[in-house]
């Protein structure tokens, strides 16, 4: 049944698509997060969806008059610069097959990053894409939340099979960058129900954070609590709302959780969590000691020919649990500085776009969007540290998002408010 409905919606979707192309890029964006074939057992969970909608979008996008160019702009050509480098890498690659198959899923990525910076060029449809990112984590945020609560936070659960939100840690990552999107609409919707849902959202997604019992997604999630604080206009009133939160949802966790957030549980789980993540680390600066300008190639850290020249023996090849050192060890320094590149120049440019909006009344909206967006991006960069997030679809979906907004607000002040017209 699951499978007849969700085929049908796709269908129904089809020709929106292809009247109004920036529609494909939010069926395209609800199918990623949301990946509603991985919930139906038929037909339909093996089908690729996201290949099918993007055809569809790419075509409908070419024949409309949609702009055809993206805007000249640093953050698309950070982006751009670091995709041409992972296909220098992969070419020299010690295993071409296995760097070829995340080469692809990155590529993929960047083509839709592309195109969303393309055709949602207009605060509406900023909004409606942040809508769509929300009520698709939301829903696995409410079901986390839910199983955390009735089971007295002893309930483990993960994102969607065989997705990049599957790992328990990328899916804590990912509730948290969606946490500043709710408050934006907290504020700012004009819709009295999306209004109270996302009031009602925050607490339960902060509950799935901690349900999660990810540590790199609770320090991700200090980062930008603190970070949605100091931006406030309210401080002291934002600090007691969250303060009183977080209580309530520590609440709902075992003891057993604050041990493992402080790392002193059992030496056995230090050795195959710290020193395991030690190991990689070597590995990786020992790998690019040897090859410092083009890495491993992609996959480097399941490229068993590795093993036996950069790891004792019996130690087994794992994730490098860090995608600063992924970064190294997979694309060399080269690589390392130009993702950096991306993300701090993403970060500049929202903190330009800040600057722009003060003092400026009719802007506060996009003051506003720009601070979820700088606090997701703090997030991201702060639970990068310990997770391995070269290709996560919704870092790149940000600093998309963080461009638009920058041009926006530059429109708006040049008086172009059709441009921005919500």
């Amino acid at each position: 049944m699951r499978d007849l409905f969700l085929s049908a919606l796709l269908l129904f979707s089809i020709p929106i698509i292809l009247l109004y192309p920036h529609i494909g890029i939010l069926v395209w964006s609800w199918v990623s997060y949301f990946n509603p074939h991985r919930l139906s057992f038929g037909f339909m969970t093996d089908m690729p969806l996201l290949v099918v909608i993007g055809g569809f979008t790419i075509f409908s996008w070419i024949i409309s008059s949609e702009p055809k160019l993206p805007p000249n702009h640093p953050i698309l050509w950070s982006i751009l610069l670091f995709l041409t480098w992972t296909l220098v890498t992969t070419a020299f690659s010690q295993n071409l097959n296995l760097s070829l198959d995340k080469l692809n899923t990155f590529y993929k990525i960047i083509l839709f990053t592309v195109l969303t910076i393309v055709m949602i060029n207009k605060r509406y449809r900023v909004e409606h894409l942040m809508l769509i990112i929300c009520v698709s984590l939301g829903f696995f945020a409410l079901k986390g939340a839910f199983g955390t609560i009735v089971s007295a936070g002893k309930y483990s659960f993960e994102g969607p099979p065989a997705t990049f939100l599957q790992d328990r840690n990328d899916l804590a990552l990912a509730f948290v960058m969606m946490l500043p999107m709710l408050r934006y609409f907290q504020i700012h919707s004009k819709v009295v129900l999306i209004k109270l849902a996302a009031i009602a959202a925050f607490p339960v997604t902060i509950i799935a954070i901690l349900g999660t019992q990810s540590r790199g997604g609770v320090l991700a999630l200090a980062a930008t609590g603190l970070w949605l604080i100091w931006k406030s206009r309210r401080r002291a009133v934002t600090l007691l709302t969250v303060a009183a939160i977080s209580l309530m949802a520590v609440s709902f966790v075992p003891a057993n959780w604050t041990e493992r957030i402080k790392g002193i549980q059992s030496a056995a789980d230090k050795d195959t969590s710290a020193e395991g993540r030690l190991q990689m680390w070597r590995f990786a600066l020992d790998l690019t000691a040897d090859h410092p300008i083009v890495g491993g190639g992609f996959k480097t850290f399941g490229n068993r020919s590795f093993s036996s020249t950069y790891l004792p023996q019996g130690i087994p090849l794992r994730a490098s649990h860090s995608m600063y050192f992924e970064a190294l060890g997979e694309h060399g320094y080269v690589g390392l500085f130009l993702l950096l590149m991306v993300f701090s120049t993403s970060f500049l440019t929202s903190s330009q776009t800040a600057r722009l909006c003060k003092n400026q009344p009719d802007l506060k909206w996009a003051a506003d969007m720009n601070t979820a967006f700088q606090a997701g991006i703090l997030g991201f960069i702060v639970g990068g540290a310990f997770l391995e997030l070269i290709v996560f679809d919704l870092s790149y979906h940000i600093c998309a998002l963080i461009l638009i907004l920058n041009i926006l607000v530059k429109s708006s002040l040049k008086g172009d408010k059709q441009g921005v017209a919500a």
